[in-house]
């Protein structure tokens, strides 16, 4: 599965689709996300949950 954001730049964030994740995949997934925007991941935790 490919997530696509055009958000700063295109950016692709590719994962396995189907099974389960394993702990790395789950937590590279936020880290690639913020390192691409420039932001931490706290800082994108926030934008993405609200606050929680």
């Amino acid at each position: 599965m490919r997530l696509d954001t055009t958000w700063n730049g295109e950016h692709h964030v590719t994962i396995p689709a189907g099974g389960l994740l394993r702990v790395g995949t789950l937590a590279a997934i936020p880290a690639e996300v913020s390192a691409h925007l420039g932001k931490t991941r706290p800082e994108i935790e926030r934008e993405l949950f609200g606050g929680r």
